[in-house]
């Protein structure tokens, strides 16, 4: 959902559709206008949750029985088959997480992508049952996301700012550049450099605007290493 709705640009609609599960028990009264309940779940207008409610209506999200004046919001499992989405990891959402729900789903593809590195037996491990950690990066974003990396970029940022990932920088000191060569790089734009990383025996090349300068040693940026702070659950 959180992939999906990202991708799509229905984050809003998800919002609505996340608010009235939390809020009711599965239907509610027409004539109890919960429009006016969710706007203020969500810190939206009635009129951008009613046009939601379309939205949800006409992908099944929910339901509408006119006659005897119900609204029926359907289970996660239901939209799950409607929409034939296979994942079976699930982040745990409070309601605090419903005025920030762009923040919130970035932060679950986030920390999913990194509970996926991890177990796919190619990252760092920790010991820990659920705070993990892994080097994620900005095109992995773009690709999962399908946006450009101005827009992968902003994402990460919203996610960490409001606090549903942490980051730390992942710099590899480089052992055949010295701070000046880093000048001689840019004066003469030179685009590709093969550098020889610290405990490793082979050169590798990379870009030069990886090239970091930390405490007198050269290093190369590496991608970020994200610390997920949303609890994920098999569903």
């Amino acid at each position: 959902m959180a992939q999906y709705c990202l991708r799509e640009n229905h984050v809003r609609e998800a919002q609505v559709y996340l608010a009235s599960l939390l809020e009711y028990p599965g239907k509610v009264r027409i004539e109890n206008d919960p429009t006016k309940n969710i706007s203020s779940i969500c810190k939206v207008s009635k009129r951008t949750v009613r046009r939601s409610f379309k939205w949800l209506l006409k992908r099944d999200w929910m339901g509408k029985d006119i006659t005897n004046g119900w609204f029926f919001f359907r289970g996660l499992n239901w939209v799950h088959q409607v929409e034939e989405w296979k994942y079976c990891r699930g982040a745990i959402l409070q309601s605090k997480d419903l005025s920030k729900i762009k923040s919130f789903l970035i932060g679950t593809v986030i920390s999913s992508l990194v509970k996926t590195g991890r177990v796919s037996g190619t990252g760092p491990k920790s010991r820990g049952p659920e705070q993990s950690r892994y080097p994620i990066s900005l095109s992995t974003l773009m690709k999962v996301l399908k946006v450009s990396r101005s827009t992968a970029y902003n994402y990460r940022n919203m996610a960490e700012k409001l606090g549903y990932i942490k980051m730390e920088p992942n710099l590899h000191q480089v052992m055949n550049l010295v701070p000046e060569d880093i000048k001689h790089i840019k004066k003469n734009n030179i685009k590709q450099v093969s550098v020889d990383l610290f405990g490793s025996p082979k050169s590798i090349h990379v870009s030069a605007n990886r090239l970091r300068i930390k405490r007198g040693y050269v290093h190369i940026q590496r991608p970020n290493i994200i610390y997920p702070m949303i609890h994920l659950k098999k569903r």
